[in-house]
């Protein structure tokens, strides 16, 4: 106590404290610049994580959607160019009901070469159509697939009746044929329309 005191009387004690403060102080600071500097650390070492993640994420995106687009497009090109080939073909369908109904009612050499020409031709344009469908059935929703096998069947079970009876025993005969002509541009006409509403959603066009 005596030093205190003496101390005190000698103004030095006021000294004292404030050396004390300013060491407490300086400590203190030191401590806080510390945790900052830590903090600090820690958050570049959080951001550059997340920019790393974030980077990979948008790579990862990027890609998805390049992928998204090119199977858009490439199904757009598919669904278009499968549109071409079926009214080809039904066209054809068409016109060679119309040339076994003239040979049928003439029964000329020249009638008859227009016949088997006329087959032959209808015959490529469905194999093409088939063909074509089948390999690119991935890029066909189900549903539209679906609706396309019920056209196919109806060909092969109806119309192509002509090319595979002609010149046997059940060959078909005029009436046969313009009934299948009706079909043609009565159900199978209707089932191509329901088909084409479809293919509208499939390119965006359908209101």
């Amino acid at each position: 106590m005596e030093i205190i005191e003496l101390l005190r009387d000698l103004g030095v004690f006021g000294l004292f404290m404030w050396f004390i403060q300013m060491l407490l102080s300086k400590s203190a600071s030191r401590q806080f610049e510390g945790y900052k500097n830590d903090l600090n650390k820690t958050l570049i070492e959080h951001q550059t994580l997340f920019d790393s993640r974030l980077e990979l994420y948008k790579t990862e995106l990027n890609l998805q959607n390049y992928k998204a687009t090119k199977i858009y497009e490439q199904q757009l090109s598919i669904i278009i160019e499968l549109h071409k080939k079926l009214l080809t073909l039904n066209q054809e369908m068409a016109v060679m009901i119309i040339v076994r109904m003239k040979n049928l009612t003439e029964k000329t050499a020249e009638s008859e070469e227009k016949d088997l020409s006329q087959i032959a031709k209808t015959g490529a344009y469905y194999d093409d159509f088939l063909k074509f469908f089948q390999q690119n059935i991935l890029f066909i929703p189900q549903d539209t697939a679906d609706k396309i096998d019920l056209i196919i069947k109806e060909y092969v079970s109806n119309i192509l009746n002509l090319i595979t009876k002609k010149g046997t025993t059940e060959d078909l005969s005029f009436d046969e044929v313009q009934s299948l002509g009706l079909k043609l541009r009565t159900e199978i006409k209707e089932a191509i329309e329901i088909l084409k509403i479809d293919f509208r959603k499939l390119l965006g066009v359908e209101k």
